[in-house]
């Protein structure tokens, strides 16, 4: 018997002399936390209909999907605050009509002077000459938001204009309801369009996702990032995410989490989770206040890009950490920032199972708390132990590394009851929990789990009396690292204290 496992050197049957080394790996490596967008690109863009592509920079998707296109900004949003997270981009098909936003250039503008509008946050504006006509200006206005760029952010506005008898119309450059920026007149003084009305229609459709989410085939990624929530395209996130069959499952276990969002009103968004959404730990809604002045998905992308970088790390802990309050620096906020929710509110949609922003100092908007929509288990029992978007984090990337280093310990093994003489290709029970039990001090060092000795109390390993190669593992207290979010404090106030 050899305590020594050769993996490639005969163990026997040399004769010649020779001194050889066998170079094996270790097994050691990192897990990688991947993210992917789902959007549209332009009819120019070459990126193939239904295909993941992993992308870069803002540069190497210039060509892909088109300049000012919904991914184009989706990426130029992710890399601004994510620039080293792994990144892939899907276009799928729009359908249905385009959103857009119209008002008309008064007569009085003729005086001379700045007109100016906000699209999406993001300043558009002419200088008007005295005499000027409206007709004129409107087509000045017209030339520059089709030419609007801004070289430091590398931004495109996500509307085409035109002008017909001094009416000014913004079209979306992509139908369906993800470009829902707000147009309107820049609040600046003096600004010849401050009285204008703007008219805005919807945009129309939902595209079909299923095709894009059946070709994924098993290549990981943590987070999806979609741009609506339609019942189709939840139901087709559910069936590829779910533990029964998809990627979620005992047997695939590759996990993932989609991050959806919706602009509506707070009573709507209060009653948003019904049916099966109430025990969905896979899933993701942001409810997106009406006064955001970026569409919806933009500031979905930028809320999420700024804590990716932080919900991805598998080294130093910071995937569990509190992630509220980080500013989305130089990103649009509100039209009126006392229309931003309250605590209560944001307390009570975290509550309901709905994501929030925020607003911090000086009105910028900053992150706040996501959450899934899990408050139950699929038999109506009440649990929440899925609630924080950092558990999904810290399960996903903790049991990539639990199976791992657990397979690079006992792989490749026979498995007897006893193994008196230390045979290096035979595991026991024995064998087997101290694998488990070093892999989860490893995740408790990288910031996943705590309390080790914990869980290596409670943890049972037995060989299956009926099928002698089965290892049955119960780890019954893995104890996940939760964010400290709350720090309530009491103070009792003296004018005088006595000793």
């Amino acid at each position: 018997m050899s305590q020594v496992r050769f993996q490639q050197i005969p163990p026997s049957g040399l004769t010649y002399p020779i001194g050889t080394f066998e170079i094996n790996s270790a097994g050691e490596g990192q897990t990688e936390s991947r993210v992917l967008i789902v959007g549209h690109k332009l009819a120019a863009g070459t990126l193939a209909a239904n295909v993941a592509q992993p992308v870069a920079d803002l540069t190497s998707v210039f060509d892909l999907v088109g300049a000012g296109s919904h991914l184009y900004e989706s990426v130029r949003l992710f890399r601004k605050f994510a620039p080293t997270v792994s990144l892939s981009i899907a276009h799928v098909a729009e359908v249905g009509t385009k959103r857009t936003a119209a008002f008309t250039v008064p007569v009085g503008v003729n005086a001379g002077g700045t007109a100016a509008i906000m699209v999406g946050g993001k300043r558009v504006a002419v200088q008007v000459p005295p005499g000027q006509t409206d007709a004129v200006t409107a087509a000045a206005l017209v030339a520059a938001v089709n030419a609007w760029y801004d070289a430091p952010s590398r931004a495109y506005l996500a509307y085409v204009a035109a002008n017909a008898a001094a009416v000014v119309t913004l079209t979306a450059r992509h139908s369906g309801l993800a470009e829902d920026h707000i147009v309107r007149p820049s609040p600046e003084v003096g600004n010849l369009l401050a009285a204008v009305v703007v008219t805005s229609t919807a945009g129309t459709g939902t595209p079909d996702v299923t095709a894009l989410l059946g070709g994924l085939g098993d290549e990981p990624y943590d987070w999806i990032l979609v741009n609506n929530t339609a019942v189709g395209t939840v139901t087709a996130l559910q069936a590829l995410l779910s533990e029964n069959g998809g990627r979620w499952s005992w047997d695939r276990q590759i996990y993932g989490h989609a991050h959806l969002c919706q602009r509506n009103s707070v009573a709507n968004l209060l009653t948003y989770r019904t049916g099966s959404l109430k025990s969905e730990k896979n899933v993701s809604v942001l409810g997106v206040n009406a006064d955001i002045e970026a569409s919806a998905f933009e500031h979905m992308t930028a809320n999420f890009a700024r804590q990716a970088t932080w919900l991805t790390d598998n080294e130093s802990g910071m995937a569990a950490v509190n992630m509220s309050d980080l500013p989305l620096s130089g990103e649009p906020g509100y039209v009126n920032v006392t229309s931003a929710w309250t605590y209560a509110t944001n307390n009570a949609l975290n509550n309901a199972g709905i994501s929030v922003s925020g607003k911090g100092s000086g009105g910028i908007p900053v992150t706040g708390k996501l959450v899934t929509l899990r408050a139950e288990r699929p038999n109506g029992q009440p649990d929440l132990t899925f609630r924080d978007v950092q558990t999904i984090a810290v399960v996903q990337m903790g049991f990539r590394l639990l199976r791992s280093e657990v397979s690079r310990r006992t792989a490749n093994r026979a498995a007897v009851d006893r193994n008196p003489y230390q045979i290096a290709a035979q595991v026991t029970e024995d064998d087997v929990k101290a694998a488990y039990i070093a892999a989860y001090e490893m995740c408790v060092q990288k910031g996943f789990f705590e309390n080790a000795a914990r869980f290596a109390r409670s943890l049972v390993v037995q060989r299956d009396a009926g099928t002698p190669t089965r290892f049955n593992v119960g780890m019954n207290e893995v104890d996940v690292v939760n964010p400290a979010d709350i720090f309530a404090a009491m103070a009792v106030i003296w004018a005088q204290t006595r000793r």
